[in-house]
């Protein structure tokens, strides 16, 4: 067994380096400051690159510099929602918050609804049959 050098991420112009990678027990996760955890594994990180987030312990949890970013670990679904919706905000992508199997896609001119699960969901005012689909036309914008 070799381990390779450098050291990963290995990401051009991005100085953040692992330095070590713990397995955790289900029970065991690793807290982070700004809400959820870390399960499965936590890497301890290194570098100059900027820490955005950190553990509860005070180490690094993620680094960025410019649009790169490095999680070192995986979140909980708490830090995910979290973690996501601020990289998506910064994004400037729009994002709602669906309840569980209620998916939403959009073309330039119509909207689909899809209810995967098997209950009735109400969502924004409006009510979807258990496994169904519903499409609506989109208002026409100036440039269409």
């Amino acid at each position: 067994m070799q381990i390779t050098l450098p050291l990963p991420p290995d990401l051009p112009g991005f100085d953040t380096t692992v330095t070590q990678v713990e397995s955790l027990r289900p029970d065991m996760g690793i807290a982070l400051e700004k809400g959820g955890c870390f399960q499965h594994y936590f890497e301890r990180l290194t570098g100059t690159a900027e820490v955005t987030e950190r553990t509860c312990q005070g180490q690094p949890a993620m680094m960025r510099k410019g649009r790169v970013q490095y999680l070192a670990g995986w979140p909980d679904p708490q830090a995910f929602q979290r973690i996501l919706a601020a990289a998506c905000t910064e994004a400037e992508i729009v994002t709602q918050n669906l309840p569980e199997g209620l998916r939403l896609r959009e073309t330039a001119t119509e909207r689909f609804w899809f209810n995967y699960t098997a209950e009735t969901q109400i969502y924004d005012g409006k009510t979807f049959a258990p496994a169904s689909v519903l499409r609506e036309r989109l208002a026409a914008t100036p440039n269409q």
